[in-house]
Formats: structure tokens, C-alpha cells, sequence
């Protein structure tokens, strides 16, 4: 029997470090990775926003093709999308990173009831049901929160996957919709090379002396990494195993101390999808 796995790409778009494309490819004869426009979902967003989205996609849409494969894109919402494509598809299982806001709950537990889902890690790096105390409850403070959430250590560049090599090929005849052209944001290329040059760059100069610098409005302090990490061209995981390699290679407290709050503010943005979960 023929096994076509679906990719539906969200928020990972990327191919390096992603757990769900790895989880699509194992006893994958053919792979469609697919993105569906969700025209409340696209509708709501600033322009800004759609384009970085749509120029990301784009990019994921030339590295898939050097690798022999292509992007699929579909319109309309998901809840309906997904469970039709599978079913023409003789009930492909559909992968997908989890995602924590209430919609994606419920989108997600819709599909599932139609089709086959698997939702994989990748949003963060610890999920929002694995961090809580020790009666079970979730914190609600963020200092024990981190406290709990360090115990599990920083991860290893070994630890991050590398992009596959190459893909299974698409089924023939299979179409979508022209993706929507977008101008590019100025200032923020959305592209996988630019965000794996930012965390780079940021690595070896900002990040020892971020907390000292991320409040001055005079200087280039921060990351600038957001929406690559908001939108999945990076995944959490690499940014705190980066993170890690430079605090291996701080022998002074005060440059570990600027390393560990950029740190700090990652579990930020974990502690608060905890929240939203």
C-alpha cells in the first residue's frame, strides 16, 4: 500500500531542526508538505505580517524544489481543507507541530476527528503540560517557572536535525493556488540563510553584552530574531542550544550574566504559550 504522509506546514517554516517534517518523512513513500491559506486567519493580520509570512513560504517553496519536491498551497479553512485533501489522498495522516492558542485547539480537534493528525514539538522547546509543580498544577509565576524549566538543562547543537538531504517525490496531478506574491519587509529578509545568519551574528557580538544593551535605543542590542521564531524559520531549540555553546564559553560571571538574560527572556516566551495553553 502506497504511504503518502501530509506535512501541513504552520508555524515551522523551515526545514533544518523540524521535528514534524521528520516525523512525515519516516515510511513516507510520498510527501506533499502543504500550506493552507485561511482567509480569517490572513485577513486579520497586518500587512506587514502577511508579507513576512508569504515571502517565508516562498523561500521554503525554493529550498523544497532544490531537494525535488514543491510546496503545496490550498485555500479556504483548514477544518475543511485537511480532511478533504487526506480523504482524495485514501486517509493520508496529516503532521503537524502542535499549537497552543485556543483556535488551534479547536481546529486541530476537528481535523482529528476526521482524519488522522499527529501533532509534534517544535513551538517551544519544552511543552506547556511538562513544566509544572510538583502537585501537578502549572506556575503562574515566572521565577519558579524558570527555576523548574532549567532543570531539564540547554540543549546541544548535536541535538538540533539537519535539514534533509532529499524528500520523497509528489504525487502526480497533485495541485494548489499560486502562492500570493508579497513585497519583502523592509529590514527583514524571510529567508531560512538570514535567520540562520542573525542567530549567528547575534551569537558571536550582541548576545555577550544583551543585557546591557537590549534597553538602549541607541544601539542594535537585541536579537531581531522574532518573527523568525514567532513565524518558524528558527526553532527554539537552536536558539537556546546557541545560547548554551556561547555560556560554555563564558569564564566570567559578568558575561555569563549577560548571556543568561537573553536566555531568560526565551523562557519568557515559553512561560506565557504555558499560560495561553
Amino acid at each position: 500500500m502506497t504511504q503518502t504522509h501530509i506535512w501541513w506546514v504552520r508555524r515551522d517554516i523551515r526545514l533544518q531542526d523540524n521535528q514534524t517534517l521528520q516525523a512525515a518523512l519516516n515510511g513516507a513513500q510520498y510527501l506533499i508538505p502543504l500550506f493552507v491559506i485561511e482567509p480569517a486567519l490572513m485577513d486579520s493580520a497586518g500587512p506587514k505580517r502577511r508579507a513576512f509570512l508569504l515571502n517565508a513560504l516562498a523561500d521554503l517553496d525554493k529550498q523544497l524544489q532544490s531537494l525535488g519536491a514543491r510546496l503545496i498551497v490550498r485555500q479556504g479553512p483548514a477544518v475543511e481543507v485537511l480532511p478533504q485533501l487526506s480523504r482524495a489522498l485514501g486517509g493520508a495522516p496529516v503532521f503537524a507541530q502542535r499549537d497552543f492558542s485556543p483556535f488551534a485547539r479547536w481546529r486541530d480537534g476537528e481535523i482529528a476527528k476526521q482524519t488522522t493528525l499527529h501533532l509534534l514539538p517544535g513551538q517551544v522547546l519544552r511543552q506547556p503540560d511538562s513544566v509544572l509543580k510538583a502537585d501537578g498544577d502549572p506556575y503562574m509565576v515566572f521565577t519558579p517557572y524558570r527555576r523548574r524549566w532549567l532543570e531539564g538543562g540547554l540543549p546541544t547543537p548535536a541535538q538540533c536535525l539537519p535539514a534533509p538531504r532529499e524528500l520523497p517525490p509528489l504525487l502526480d496531478g497533485l495541485e494548489g493556488i499560486p502562492l500570493p506574491q508579497a513585497r519583502p519587509v523592509t529590514g527583514f529578509p524571510a529567508t531560512a540563510k538570514e535567520s540562520q545568519r542573525r542567530l549567528e551574528d547575534f551569537a558571536a557580538d550582541e548576545l555577550w553584552h544583551y543585557d546591557s544593551d537590549r534597553d538602549r535605543m541607541d544601539l542594535d542590542g537585541t536579537s531581531r530574531l522574532s518573527p523568525y521564531l514567532r513565524f518558524g524559520l528558527l526553532s527554539p531549540r537552536a536558539c537556546f542550544a546557541r545560547a548554551g555553546v556561547a555560556l560554555s564559553q563564558a569564564h566570567e560571571e559578568a558575561a555569563q550574566s549577560e548571556i543568561r538574560s537573553w536566555i531568560n527572556e526565551l523562557i519568557w516566551r515559553e512561560f506565557y504559550t504555558m499560560i495561553l495553553f
